[in-house]
């Protein structure tokens, strides 16, 4: 059967119009290829390691550690990343750090606990020869390079020096709540700090001291602990939270539920714990220097790969938190996240 010339023509036609459109396709390829590899390339030149900053994302006082230990990076020719941001689901700690371990990165940096989730992702990272260190919170027993943070005497010694502040003709009960995650010796030494604050004030007919541990580790039962504690106690007149979950039950049950004449004295900072210093529940809360924990994190990165040692605990300074404080550190804080 022949075709007519028209017909073949448009045969013609349309095989050319179809080579034009393979030979676009393929030009698009090569050069979005070649896009990516300049774009590697350059990240190579820009970059000369890639850390990994993990977290709970939900945790606003970890932006301006994450912004000082970037810009410290990029001073050096580093950069640092922030695993699991724009991701779909929430993550545990243990699972982000777990993610960059995957990812190939040159050193991890981690808001850690003493969970032992978070010490046998720690324990993985280490053994595939990455480094890893811990800020806010050291994990027992983890092969972490570096613990970045807070002397746990010194912050005894404050919590000391404002409980003498708050001293009456009575003799006070301060009950101390203990996290249910710490497995160290830190909450002893802080305890050592208040005690021997008081002691060397002479003072310590002044006070009496109790300890507890709410709850079983889970944030939901320590916050069901300490709910428990505000709706059927007689509150002391002094408490002292020694972690961040703590003192954001403590802020919120006692809210909840009405009560005053409790002075808190609070650890770490987030809108619940400002709110709570604002209207005067919590006379104080400690939490970490973001301008020293981020670099000195990095810096532990650095000299760990480079000289192939760190040192094993750096010690930062407190920052704490007042009413009379607040606002310069809130403005401060919002600055460092825009």
């Amino acid at each position: 059967m022949r075709l007519s010339k028209n017909r073949q023509k448009w045969i013609v036609l349309f095989f050319l119009a179809a080579l034009a459109a393979a030979s676009a396709l393929t030009i698009f390829i090569y050069l979005r290829k070649l896009s990516v590899i300049e774009s590697a390339s350059s990240a190579q030149e820009t970059y000369n390691r890639r850390y990994a900053f993990v977290g709970d994302l939900t945790k606003p006082e970890l932006d301006p550690i994450y912004k000082a230990a970037y810009d410290y990076a990029r001073q050096n020719g580093n950069y640092v990343e922030r695993t699991g941001e724009g991701m779909n689901r929430t993550y545990t700690v243990s699972e982000l750090l777990n993610m960059a371990a995957c990812s190939g990165v040159d050193g991890i940096i981690v808001d850690a606990n003493d969970s032992e989730q978070m010490r046998d992702a720690i324990n993985d990272a280490s053994d595939t020869g990455i480094p890893v260190v811990c800020i806010g919170t050291d994990s027992y027993g983890a092969r972490r390079t570096s613990y970045v943070g807070i002397s746990y005497y010194d912050l005894g010694q404050e919590y000391g020096r404002r409980i003498a502040e708050l001293r009456t003709d009575t003799v006070q009960m301060v009950m101390i709540l203990l996290s249910p995650n710490d497995r160290t010796n830190s909450q002893n030494m802080v305890y050592l700090g208040i005690i021997d604050y008081i002691r060397s004030a002479g003072l310590s007919g002044s006070f009496s001291f109790e300890t507890y541990q709410p709850g079983d580790g889970s944030a939901f039962s320590s916050a069901e602990a300490v709910t428990d504690i505000i709706s059927s106690y007689s509150l002391p007149p002094i408490l002292v939270c020694l972690d961040e979950t703590i003192t954001t039950a403590v802020c919120q049950g006692l809210s909840d539920a009405g009560k005053t004449g409790t002075a808190v004295l609070g650890y770490s900072f987030n809108d619940t714990i400002s709110q709570a210093i604002e209207n005067g529940t919590v006379v104080e809360t400690a939490t970490l220097s973001a301008e020293q924990v981020g670099p000195s994190a990095v810096a532990c990165l650095d000299d760990d790969i480079e000289r192939g040692s760190a040192k094993s605990s750096v010690p930062v300074n407190l920052v704490v938190i007042t009413r009379d404080n607040l606002k310069d550190y809130e403005g401060a804080d919002d600055e460092t996240q825009n």
